[in-house]
């Protein structure tokens, strides 16, 4: 039997997260004490949580299909006639909504910015990363980071950078936007506006009335201009404490050395206030700092993707390579991995001595490494690896690796972050050099050595790789075998006079 409709009811529409739902009728059937409420829009899966309040009683969990709620086994019966009080009651919303203008209001679709700012309650005990896209009449976009909701319960107020207009017209029935925690999904939130102007319609200025002779000739009228959500998805500045990185916006992979660290704090800013910025999937707000922990050995990867208001995405990719804090280390994996058991000289390392005492070490009055001279020391390996912690050695002014062919890859760049770096000695190797470290190594002028026989400017003139020790073994060698030689020579005399 039908009770009600939209004649007698004294109060028929409500709002709930900026939309307006009109009550077409309430229903109750005594043979089975159901309530039922027929809403003028299809009802979204969240008034699942709503109770209906008949006087003093209380009644929840309705089901819902398409327009319709029901409460079933109410134990309500009611008859023509009777006047009943009922109250359809929302659950509290931890997450709401504060918008300028605000969710559910008319508004014109022209110059217009939307602003809001985001609370939950009860406040967080820390802060609560949130995520929003906006909704039309059939369609949403992909989440995105929005903003952190403090302790206090609220977020910063954040303009959205398009106007009204704008977003209107990128997006074809645009209604406004959704919020939600983006650790707890279930918890959401929605601004909806009703707009009352088509966004692709010439506007009057003000105080004009439009177009015509009767104000004083004829009134040109501005058009709204199409959406230009940022499409800029790059890091604007990316600063690592403790590290030296020349950042490019433009460049994607970067290698960094840092010493006797096991935590890196980063602090990335995007170039467009409205980008967002992810360190592993992790929302950051853009010139905040982020720790990172490092692995243990080897380097570590840290990937930071930049989002776009349009959702362009970027990727910057760095890693990280961990390197001893202490200078005795420092020259102990360069000696492990250049084969330091096969040195023609070891004497000294990797023992408990001054690093005085270790061969080719030299150190100032303070006990700071500043030269390793090591020519023709039989020394085999990677140069990356070998030198890649050497920008550790920060009181380093000389490092002679000449004969030792078996060195061999390019130079890192670690030494030229070195400021009182001034000899390189890398004669007949196989160490090579190029770009930005070629450009350095170059400003060194007459203390730069490569090739063999070097002139000035460190370009080769040819000439064999006997330099150093190895000269001084070769001469040894070839007096020794002269002196064989002619030791035969002389016996074989010996016994042709008999």
């Amino acid at each position: 039997m039908e009770c009600s409709s939209t004649s007698i009811l004294t109060d028929d529409d409500f709002v709930h997260n900026g939309v307006t739902y009109d009550i077409t009728y309430i229903d109750n059937t005594p043979s089975t004490g159901a309530v039922s409420m027929q809403l003028n829009k299809d009802i979204p899966s969240g008034f699942a949580s709503f109770t209906l309040e008949v006087d003093s009683s209380s009644i929840g969990s309705p089901t819902f299909s398409g327009k319709e709620m029901i409460w079933n086994n109410t134990g309500l019966s009611w008859s023509a006639g009777d006047s009943v009080s009922l109250s359809l009651v929302a659950p509290a919303q931890p997450l709401s909504v504060d918008a300028t203008p605000p969710c559910g209001s008319s508004v014109p679709g022209t110059s217009m910015q939307p602003t809001y700012s985001l609370a939950l309650e009860p406040a967080p005990a820390a802060e609560t990363e949130t995520e929003y896209r906006w909704v039309t009449d059939s369609t949403e976009g992909n989440w995105l980071g929005s903003q952190l909701i403090g302790t206090s319960g609220r977020s910063s107020e954040k303009p959205r950078d398009a106007q009204f207009a704008q977003w209107r017209n990128a997006y074809a029935g645009f209604r406004g936007f959704e919020f939600r925690l983006k650790d707890t999904h279930s918890v959401t939130a929605q601004c909806f506006w009703t707009f009352t102007e088509d966004p692709a319609s010439p506007q009057s200025p003000p105080g004009t009335g439009g177009t015509g002779t009767g104000g004083g000739g004829d009134v040109s009228t501005p058009t709204t201009t199409p959406p230009v959500l940022s499409s800029d998805a790059t890091l604007d500045s990316l600063e690592i404490r403790g590290a030296s990185l020349d950042f490019d916006p433009g460049t994607d992979a970067y290698t960094v050395n840092v010493y006797g660290v096991t935590v890196l704090t980063l602090t990335p800013a995007a170039s467009d206030t409205g980008a967002v910025i992810t360190v592993h999937g992790e929302t950051v707000e853009s010139g905040t700092p982020y720790t990172v922990t490092l692995e243990n050995d080897g380097g570590t990867s840290i990937e930071i993707a930049v989002t776009a208001e349009d959702g362009t995405t970027r990727t910057y990719n760095l890693t990280v390579m961990s390197c001893p804090g202490e200078e005795r280390e420092i020259l102990s994996m360069f000696h492990d991995s250049t084969q330091g058991d096969m040195w023609e000289e070891s004497g000294g390392w990797n023992t408990e001595n001054v690093l005085d005492d270790w061969h080719g070490v030299e150190t100032d009055a303070n006990g700071r490494v500043t030269a390793l001279s090591l020519p023709g020391n039989r020394l085999s390996g990677e140069a990356p690896e070998a030198l890649r912690c050497f920008g550790g050695l920060e009181e380093l002014r000389e490092l002679d690796l000449s004969g030792n062919p078996d060195l061999q890859g390019e130079l890192p760049r670690g030494l030229s972050e070195l400021d009182s770096f001034g000899v390189l000695d890398i004669r007949c190797t196989e160490i090579t050099v190029s770009g930005e470290t070629e450009e350095w190594a170059r400003s060194l002028g007459e203390g730069f050595r490569r090739g063999c026989d070097t002139q000035p400017d460190g370009t080769a003139s040819g000439g064999g790789c006997a330099v150093g020790a190895s000269s001084e073994r070769a001469g040894t060698s070839a007096l020794l075998v002269a002196i064989l030689m002619l030791l035969a020579l002389s016996r074989e005399l010996r016994v042709r006079s008999y």
